[in-house]
């Protein structure tokens, strides 16, 4: 079924979602800049210089708030279905984590020192860069829980990217298994606990051995016992079962167990209430089946997403091609009539043929204006110019229109005097004409795609009634399917009368096979419980007769146990006075080795003491030198400062004089040195204008420079232009010849080929006259019904009719493949030839074009028939 509504959330409810975060985001920018969307703006003021705790504050607050922002949007985007919407959300969301990482980055570097960090207080405070910030403040401040500061990896990274990671991962998998011939290497390694150590001597294993052998004996004993004190339990109760309890005493027992169990229970679901209501514990209500609910909602919202996504790429390929098939032609035809027209009005301008299209995109997509060098100014008066440029930009905005009206240009003609127009008219006149021909040959092309356009409407028309016709085929099939189904449904309902038959029939012999079992039940449950009274019998006999077993064998061990202690105190006596002998011994060699080993000690005691006077005497000696010459040497340099001193004494005399006399100097010196002063900063200043007209200077020069090789460039270019000119006169004149002569050759050929034709005509027309004599002789012979003949004839036309016109099809259709397989072989020449590839190597590929008799030189698609 449905689940409920509380728990799938609507479409409506995402849509509230995202209005709320754009409404944030939209205050957030307006708070970031208040200037934003106003047309006028206000004189800015002087900046404030904000001070570390301001900035890291405001930083912080935009923070957690685009946090907000960011986890609403990704919300929206996982759990929306509409594939146009996540992809709005989707732009706004990348740009939300781009201003995310920007305020983080803005927090590290305005992130507050502490306080045994900061300079004492006549120096600047400066920021700690320190990447691990700390906001607890102020989200106490805001009263926003430490969640609100994870960042959550977006979910559509991994579901954008599942096919990557799949083969990653299986890439991974396969390398290993390759290499380290496994499936997963593990971060930490396990240790096998099973496995047994290598560093373990015998007696250890033996040791463990032991202890693991007497722990398993002493749990079977303990579980043997279990069993006899149960047996021995059972077996109490059944000698005692014959006393019977009063039902009374019976009656209360069982009342004050269900009481005591019921208040229990009671106590429990009370205090359970009291822990949901003051918020201790979850509601019972948030179980296992409402998570399986909510995820199979969640299931169900991410296969409508892909689903939906799917429909609409395949919507927009299919309005693809639809606009494509129904205003294709339409915008073909508009784009290339376009273009002649521009073709037509160029010549017309410039009675020239343009080479190519590039003056049509310019005047239809132009360039944006070149920003103009600014030359450097104060920055106040900088940022106010640049404001009233803008001011004035938003003023013209309007009135841009109706300054760009087309200027006419003087021509050429106009400063021509009589003659030279004189001469010029009959070439203007070739020039209109060669443009009337062009523009006849435009608007053949333009009646051929008219006829093309008719073509394929006409063949959309019959693919229309083709496909009408398969709809109705299919509305057809399937009322037949209808019809089937109907059959299929009366055959369920007889299936099913059977199906309730067969079980009315089966739950008979159920019944009577139970009853059959009952019986049968109960005498192999009286069978058993005398085989079980039988098997006690015997398993008290055996019990017995092992008691008996097991008291001999412990007599047995006691006196084992005897003879071995016996045995191990011997042992333990010969051990002892064994022992004794072997530590008197070790105790006589020991003493006299301590000795030998004290006497040499004392030995190298002496010797070292020895050594030790003899060396003490020799340094005592150097250091009484040493001192004896720093004595002597000091005494020396005290006298000699002494008599420093006096000399030095004797210059301070002469250098308080010489002091005098140059302050005299100074005072006398000190009214020209101001007056020089105050021209050294006259001349400054005027050193700073030189500065300035030395820039204008050099600028100057280099404009005049620039325009210079302009002019020369200017020149060049006329020059060339000017033999241009009369080369292509030249050619104009040759092309002229060459065309009546042509034409000439042409004329007499077609007058030659005319008067063949019209002996042609004439020899079949008779042939066609004496065809028809013929006919009617052998009619007229054969006493045929002329009706019969005139339908025999009109058939026989029109056969030949329908293959002259397949004949002439085929003959278009051949004449447009190699026209165009001619065009194509063209253009890739022409571009291999522009790669780089010479023109003998393209011609040595062997590809040679065909005889284009009756095709034009337009492009493949304008050949007619």
């Amino acid at each position: 079924g449905r689940p409920p509504a509380r728990l799938t959330m609507s479409n409506e409810t995402f849509r509230l979602m995202w209005q709320d975060a754009m409404t944030d985001l939209h205050e957030q920018v307006q708070l970031e800049d208040p200037m934003l969307g106003q047309t006028e703006e206000a004189a800015p003021g002087e900046p404030v210089k904000p001070t570390i705790d301001n900035a890291f504050q405001h930083y912080a607050c935009l923070y957690i708030k685009y946090m907000q922002i960011f986890q609403k949007l990704e919300n929206c985007y996982d759990c929306m279905v509409h594939p146009q919407k996540r992809e709005d959300v989707l732009v706004v969301l990348e740009l939300v984590m781009r201003r995310v990482i920007e305020l983080k980055h803005a927090l590290v570097e305005w992130n507050p020192p502490r306080t045994d960090l900061q300079p004492p207080p006549p120096a600047q405070e400066r920021p700690f860069p320190w990447e691990y910030v700390n906001l607890d403040d102020i989200l106490v401040d805001l009263k926003l829980p430490p969640e609100t500061l994870e960042v959550p990896v977006p979910r559509y990274f991994k579901e954008n990217n599942a096919e990557n990671i799949r083969l990653r991962d299986k890439v991974n998998s396969q390398y290993m298994n390759l290499k380290l011939e496994v499936k997963e290497v593990p971060i930490e390694e396990t240790e096998d606990l099973d496995a047994p150590p290598s560093d373990m001597t015998l007696e250890q294993v033996i040791e463990i051995i032991q202890r693991n052998e007497r722990g398993r004996q002493g749990k079977q004993r303990a579980f043997l016992f279990k069993d006899l004190r149960e047996d021995e339990k059972r077996r109490h109760n059944y000698t005692s079962s014959q006393l019977e309890m009063d039902p009374e005493v019976a009656a209360c027992n069982i009342q004050r167990l269900f009481r005591g169990f019921f208040s229990r229970v009671k106590a429990a679901e009370s205090r359970d209430e009291e822990l949901i209501f003051i918020g201790m514990k979850p509601a019972r209500e948030t179980g296992d089946g409402l998570e399986k609910e909510l995820a199979t909602a969640y299931k169900k919202r991410k296969t409508e997403q892909s689903d939906n996504k799917e429909a609409y790429a395949k919507a927009l390929v299919d309005l693809k091609d639809e606009v494509t098939r129904d205003e294709g032609p339409q915008m073909r035809d508009g784009l290339r009539q376009e273009r002649h027209l521009w073709v037509t009005d160029s010549i017309a301008e410039s009675k020239e043929i343009p080479e190519d299209l590039t003056e049509f995109y310019k005047q239809k997509y132009p360039s944006p204006p070149v920003a103009e060098e600014v030359v450097e100014e104060p920055a106040g008066k900088k940022k106010k110019d640049d404001k009233k440029d803008k001011g004035k930009d938003k003023g013209k905005k309007g009135k841009k229109k109706k300054e760009e009206k087309p200027v006419e240009e003087e021509s050429e003609h106009d400063n021509m005097d009589l003659d030279m127009l004189q001469e010029v008219v009959p070439m203007l006149e070739q020039q209109k004409e060669k443009a009337m021909l062009d523009r006849n040959y435009v608007q053949l092309e333009r009646d051929t795609i008219q006829t093309f356009y008719d073509i394929t409407k006409q063949e959309v028309l019959n693919l229309e009634n083709h496909i009408s016709k398969k709809d109705r085929e299919m509305e057809q099939m399937e009322d037949n399917h209808r019809v089937e189904v109907r059959v299929y449904l009366q055959k369920v309902k007889h299936l099913e009368y059977e199906h309730k038959n067969n079980l009315e029939s089966i739950s008979i012999e159920g019944e009577n096979f139970l009853a059959e079992e009952a019986t049968s039940h109960d005498q192999r449950e009286t069978m058993l419980k005398k085989q079980k009274k039988e098997y006690k019998m015997e398993l008290k006999e055996s019990d017995l007769v092992r008691a008996e077993e097991i008291n001999s064998v412990k007599a047995l061990h006691t006196k084992s146990l005897q003879m071995m202690r016996k045995m191990f105190e011997g042992n333990t006596a010969e051990l002892e006075e064994r022992c004794k002998e072997r530590l008197s011994q070790l105790e006589a060699d020991l003493e006299l080795r301590r000795k030998v080993h004290i006497h040499e000690i004392e030995e190298r005691k002496n010797l070292h003491i020895s050594d030790l006077m003899k060396n003490h005497d020799k340094a005592f000696g150097q250091m009484k030198s040493y001192y004896n010459d720093i004595t002597n040497d000091n005494l020396k340099l005290i006298k000699d400062l002494k008599d420093e001193v006096k000399e030095m004494k004797k210059k301070q005399a002469s250098n308080q004089v010489m002091m005098y006399t140059i302050a005299q100097e100074n005072q006398k010196l000190k009214e020209p040195l101001e007056v020089k002063v105050a021209e050294v900063t006259a001349l400054r200043g005027e050193l700073k204008d030189r500065d300035k007209d030395k820039l204008s200077l050099t600028n100057a020069k280099a404009r005049l420079h620039v325009i210079e090789n302009q002019l020369a460039g200017l020149k060049q270019q006329h020059k060339d232009l000017n033999s241009q000119h009369l080369s292509v006169e030249k050619e104009r004149d040759d092309l002229y010849h060459t065309f009546e002569a042509a034409i000439k050759e042409v004329q007499q050929k077609t007058d030659f080929s005319n008067i063949v034709l019209e002996q042609k005509i004439q020899q079949a027309s008779r042939d066609v006259d004496e065809a028809d004599a013929q006919a009617e002789q052998i009619t007229a012979a054969a006493n045929l019904d002329p009706m019969q003949m005139e339908q025999i004839r009109d058939s026989i036309t029109d056969a030949l009719r329908s293959r002259n016109g397949m004949i002439k099809d085929l003959e278009y259709g051949l004449l447009r493949l190699r026209k165009g397989f001619n065009d194509a072989l063209r253009t890739y020449s022409e571009q291999m030839v522009e790669f780089g590839i010479p023109v003998e190597e393209v011609d040595a590929l062997g590809f040679q074009e065909f005889s284009q008799k009756g095709a034009s030189i337009g492009p493949a698609g304008l050949v007619v028939k």
